[in-house]
């Protein structure tokens, strides 16, 4: 997003990797916000933005249980399941919103009573609102679809008949369908979550399915946590089945598969536990309330309101905590390149640029419009071969140096580690011009090499860097680091 032009940028203009293609501007709203946030308050605005938004979440997620059960144990533990599968996407992107937009969303869906013309047009109006903040609001429809099945299968196993309320959700359905489409794409945005799917699946791993043997390797809380939701949907519906159980409120059994089938196909998706727990702190408070352990006895009311806030503030503070120490202009030190950064501003190192794909939006944030980055995160905008290429340069495989030539790379923002671990480069086509531990520069041999070469050495001579930023010693040696400093061409 460019807040000064008068509307959504419809050809990216802030990098090399796609030009002239179309980018479908999927969440023009969100971009804004965090533009403006950014102009307004810099780096720490957006950092206390995402505080904002996830403790506004949690506090939604826990008004939805809170109308489900009044057992604050039951609660607690909800609560804890629920931030135990958002945390690993916790970050500040635009999903922050479509967060907030779906709780909304079951807020209004599962709220008893008819639907009145105001209660469909403030329905209209949040997926509108939805649809131009994040395509996730894609999803509402196939909630609403589903809702609306569902409520034909549950009306067949409990025997009873569903007519009223298929007819009421079916205008449901048509209004979500219909607010869908208002959206600077049109009919376009449908086949996006499908087009960005197909590129990244199999390359990036927050589109891998869940149940993989990497995720219970690195983090098996995560999978752990979410067979355990599906094995209690699984008991909850079998009991309702026997039971031969009414209709039940938004999410409702079906609407919480719906959830646990986009969580275990692509693990971005693990809010969306978020339907199944509910489904089943519903179902688990009314078996409660017919056979009470005493684990779970009711206790005096004034606790539970109590025990609620005090649960809600403490997973807010696990998500606060981090952020109070950021107080000024840097961004994740150590994971960000904003001092390699820092020296391509002052050194003005120019020519076509790589850099790693989940760099780009920082080096634009950081470079724009001096300098546009090679690929970013808009991965329908580049296509699967150049994102695949991408990799294959940014982990150093061995047909790294041939993608160089393939892009007329003139130099190079590299994560060091995957470059000291990769295949080594041919040390007379390339230049060392800045390395520490977390990024390093490359100068390529071509028509910007010479001039670029000059620039840097120019700013090393001057004092402002130490020079060793320009050797970058490591205590073992490495096939990559016999490429020359750039220090040792200066006399030329």
């Amino acid at each position: 997003m460019v807040p000064r032009e008068p509307r959504p940028a419809r050809r990216g203009p802030f990098t090399t990797g796609a030009p002239g293609r179309h980018w479908v501007c999927h969440e023009w709203l969100s971009q804004l916000a965090f533009a403006l946030i950014d102009r307004a308050s810099g780096l720490w605005g957006l950092r206390v933005t995402r505080v904002v938004l996830l403790v506004a979440a949690l506090a939604a997620a826990r008004a939805l249980i809170v109308r489900r059960t009044r057992r604050p144990t039951l609660e607690v533990v909800a609560l804890g399941v629920v931030w135990l599968l958002w945390q690993p996407h916790s970050t500040l992107r635009p999903h922050l919103f479509g967060w907030l937009f779906t709780l909304a969303l079951v807020a209004l869906l599962s709220h008893e009573g008819p639907y009145t013309r105001a209660r469909l047009v403030a329905l209209f109006s949040l997926v509108v609102a939805w649809m131009n903040f994040h395509s996730s609001g894609l999803i509402a429809i196939a909630m609403a679809g589903v809702y609306l099945a569902g409520l034909s299968v549950d009306g067949a196993i409990a025997r009873a008949s569903v007519r009223e309320p298929l007819r009421r959700f079916a205008a449901v359905t048509a209004v979500v369908a219909i607010a869908c489409l208002v959206q600077p794409e049109g009919a376009r945005i449908l086949g996006y979550p499908l087009l960005t799917r197909a590129t990244g699946r199999g390359m990036i791993a927050e589109w891998l399915p869940l149940l993989r043997a990497d995720t219970f390797e690195d983090v098996p809380r995560w999978p752990l946590t979410f067979l355990a939701v599906a094995f209690g949907w699984l008991v909850a519906l079998v009991s309702r089945v026997r039971r031969r159980a009414p209709p039940v409120r938004f999410p409702g059994p079906w609407v919480a598969l719906l959830g646990l089938l986009l969580t275990a196909d692509v693990r971005r998706m693990t809010f969306f536990t978020i339907l199944p727990v509910l489904f089943l702190v519903e179902e688990l408070s009314a078996w409660l309330d017919r056979s009470p352990p005493r684990v779970f006895a009711r206790p005096d009311q004034a606790w539970v309101p109590a025990l609620g806030a005090l649960a809600t503030s403490l997973v807010a503070w696990v998500v606060v905590l981090p952020d109070w120490a950021l107080t000024r202009e840097h961004f994740l030190p150590g994971y960000a390149p904003d001092d390699a950064l820092a020296f391509v501003r002052r050194a003005r190192i120019e020519g076509r640029m790589f850099n790693p794909f989940m760099w780009g939006g920082f080096v634009e944030y950081r470079l724009w419009p001096t300098q546009r980055a090679f690929v970013d995160g808009r991965m329908d905008l580049f296509g699967r071969e150049l994102v695949s290429d991408t990799f294959a340069i940014e982990q150093a495989r061995p047909e790294a140096a041939e993608l160089y030539a393939k892009y007329a790379i003139d130099w190079a923002l590299l994560e060091t580690q995957p470059y000291l671990d990769g295949a080594p480069l041919d040390p007379s086509g390339y230049a060392l011009a800045y390395g520490d531990s977390t990024a390093v520069v490359l100068l390529r041999r071509g028509p910007r090499f010479d001039e670029n070469v000059r620039r840097a050495c120019a700013l090393y001579r001057s004092g402002a860097l130490p020079a060793a930023l320009a050797t970058f010693r490591v205590r073992r040696p490495r096939a990559t680091m016999q490429i020359p400093s750039v220090l040792s061409l200066c006399a030329r």
